[in-house]
């Protein structure tokens, strides 16, 4: 699996602005937010040794970097998944991290491990 600035720490995206907590709010219900989110559950994920390539910028301001990739990633190595963190720069979802260079290393990702 490749995460380009992805979010999976619901708690974190809940507390980034109103409308995005309204909506995510929305989506799962206050109470089932703390037990439905994926990185709370990470240790029971049937794929959690899949290998996994995260793309991250400390630049990000919209997607934690340490609350959402870097959180993940960590706790892919601890359930012993082969992880490549790859460290851009910009903020999210710009030239950084959405470029030619990062595209050919996800394809490489991607080919090593097919």
């Amino acid at each position: 699996m490749a995460l380009v600035a992805g979010r999976v720490n619901l708690q974190d995206a809940v507390r980034s602005s109103v409308s995005r907590g309204k909506s995510i709010t929305d989506a799962y219900g206050s109470a089932a937010l703390k037990t439905s989110d994926p990185v709370n559950h990470f240790q029971h994920f049937i794929g959690r040794r899949t290998p996994l390539m995260v793309v991250v910028s400390p630049q990000d301001t919209v997607v934690s970097s340490v609350k959402n990739g870097g959180r993940l990633a960590h706790l892919a190595r601890a359930a012993g998944a082969s992880v490549k963190v790859v460290q851009v720069s910009g903020q999210h979802l710009t030239h950084g991290d959405v470029n030619a260079e990062v595209g050919r290393q996800i394809g490489a990702f991607f080919l090593r491990h097919r």
